[in-house]
């Protein structure tokens, strides 16, 4: 029984070695680095294909041609398939795997409702973004393989509710304060069209409002609130409390509202016990008068 579970275990180190000294031949030349777009996009007909520049093969390589039925597909799309051919994965800061795709324009794909969801993304704003140095599966990690699995989502409006809980798990702080605004409150109490993270702050060209002119904050504001103006926009104050410093109107209006309500609320427990002392004495004196007669 040793002697067979050593030969066995021989065997198994046998053909490991061999792999590791014959796989590189074996699985033939890696491919040469795919040239890649401005927007990060493999330019694969570079190579191959019509039009292909041949100062870019290098020498004594032969590029095979797309086969006919390949026609339907674009140029640089080819990485889907022929992913292995690429020194990148989508777990890597380099985009250009999920860019193949996702840096096409006007690219869709349908919810379970039916509903339309725009899935291209602006490699370049992205890229310059607060997020710019991120890699695409750290806030979408179901997508880690390709082809993707399919959304979980019913409709669009959960799809982000969906992904302002992935922001939540980083920006707890602005968490916290988003809870107690008008949107985060709206939330709170089930209004399904509260607006949620990417509303305000977009999907992929992140930065804090404060950082755009009023007229990119009102067309912001404007994808909820239709007409919504620069004026509307310079009134929206974001995450923070008011403050003396902070929209001072609004802070003294509230302050004011808050007086004025315990204001409201003691007169009227004062009147009550006055008109429930007048009651009692009333009756007290009545009795008193029926006892004298």
């Amino acid at each position: 029984m040793v002697r067979r579970l050593l030969f066995l275990a021989g065997i198994v180190a046998a053909a490991l070695l061999a792999a590791t000294l014959l796989g590189p031949s074996l699985r033939g030349v890696a491919h040469p680095l795919v040239p890649q777009g401005p927007d990060g996009t493999y330019q694969c007909s570079t190579c191959h294909g019509p039009g292909a520049d041949p100062s870019a093969i290098p020498a004594g390589t032969t590029v095979p041609l797309p086969p006919p039925d390949h026609a339907a597909y674009k140029p640089d799309s080819c990485v889907t398939c022929h992913a292995t051919v690429v020194a990148q994965d989508p777990t890597t800061p380099s985009y250009a795997l999920c860019a193949t795709c996702h840096g096409q324009k006007d690219k869709l794909t349908k919810l379970p409702d039916g509903e339309t969801l725009q899935v291209s993304v602006d490699v370049a704003a992205f890229r310059s973004s607060v997020h710019g140095d991120f890699s695409c599966t750290e806030c979408h990690p179901k997508q880690r393989t390709i082809p993707h699995a399919p959304l979980t989502a019913a409709d669009l409006r959960a799809f982000k509710q969906e992904m302002g809980n992935v922001c939540q798990s980083c920006h707890a702080e602005a968490t916290a304060s988003y809870a107690e605004s008008f949107h985060g409150m709206a939330a709170r109490l089930g209004v399904s069209r509260a607006a949620t993270c990417t509303d305000c702050h977009t999907a992929h060209a992140v930065k804090a409002p404060a950082q755009w002119t009023l007229a990119e904050r009102a067309t912001q504001c404007a994808t909820c609130h239709t007409g919504a103006t620069a004026s509307f926009a310079s009134g929206w104050m974001g995450h923070r409390e008011p403050s003396l410093g902070w929209f001072p109107m609004v802070f003294f209006a509230s302050k004011f509202f808050v007086a004025l309500t315990a204001l409201t609320l003691g007169v009227g427990i004062v009147h009550v016990e006055l008109d429930v002392l007048r009651w009692s004495s009333n009756k007290i004196r009545g009795r008193k008068e029926e006892v004298d007669q």
